[in-house]
């Protein structure tokens, strides 16, 4: 957005655009947050639905709110391009680094679902634990279990999707031999689309080997001498499963790249 709004050049016009720009969207935030609450209060006390039946809604809504979130931050955007229009610069494609440039869009377009998902939740998530710790010292142990119950999975997503983001941008970077003039964004939109298309179908072959396997490995040990047998199994058969699927991301990612970006010819 600040490339297509020409705020890409770090100057001091553009540095307090974009402060003005986070000010702007952290108090929209702010508002969207607490009508999201006042929404879950609504569907509790006036439609008596039960926590089972909320939890369905919920996936749904924080979809729905984290895009009308990114459809406010480029509203922004481009209110502060249209001020900055007298000061626009051309954008020119750096050639020298276009395979880093290329890679980390395509990372951060691909990965980008996950990060609207969780990294909102993710200060409130530490800032509530470091609250806890410091607060109460560990007095409440009831409190910091349910605070660690929170904390933990959403921290071991933020690792997984740092550990994704590293592993794809090495694995594609190599990928994008095409030189362009400008950013191809309709190209790495489409990449990104056959790479989830790719790895939607490749994961539902895998899982479903997995559960036919692991099945079989547990319903075939009666005895319980074969129990240990079974959950040695079984766990090997899981480190088998993280592994090609690492090795799946890595693959199809780099085929949906080479599908756009792997000519030669420069547009």
């Amino acid at each position: 957005m600040c490339i297509d709004q020409k705020l890409h050049q770090v100057t001091l016009r553009n540095v307090l655009f974009l402060f003005v720009i986070s000010i702007i969207n952290t108090i929209i935030d702010a508002f969207i947050s607490i009508g999201y609450s006042q929404f879950y209060l609504l569907l509790r006390e006036y439609f008596d639905l039960t926590y089972s039946q909320i939890s369905i809604i919920s996936p749904i809504m924080g979809i729905f709110v984290s895009v009308i979130k990114l459809l406010i931050l480029i509203g922004l955007f481009k209110l502060m391009g249209s001020i900055n229009r007298n000061e626009q610069q051309a954008y020119v494609m750096p050639q020298a680094n276009h395979r880093d440039f290329f890679a980390f869009l395509f990372t951060t377009i691909f990965c980008l679902p996950s990060m609207m998902i969780l990294l909102p939740l993710l200060p409130s998530m530490i800032s509530g634990f470091l609250y806890s710790y410091i607060g109460f010292n560990f007095l409440d142990t009831n409190l910091l279990m349910t605070l660690n119950a929170l904390l933990a999975p959403t921290l071991l997503t933020f690792f997984s999707i740092a550990i994704s983001f590293i592993i794809i941008y090495f694995s594609v970077k190599s990928c994008f031999i095409r030189e362009f003039n400008t950013i191809p964004l309709k190209l790495l939109l489409k990449a990104v689309g056959w790479a989830y298309l790719y790895l939607i179908l490749f994961n539902i072959v895998i899982n479903i080997i997995y559960f036919v396997i692991s099945f079989s490995i547990v319903s075939s040990m009666h005895s319980y001498s074969l129990a240990p047998t079974a959950i040695m199994l079984v766990m090997l058969l899981s480190v088998v499963f993280v592994v090609a699927s690492i090795v799946g991301m890595v693959m199809f990612t780099r085929k949906a790249v080479r599908k756009y970006f792997s000519q030669y010819n420069a547009i």
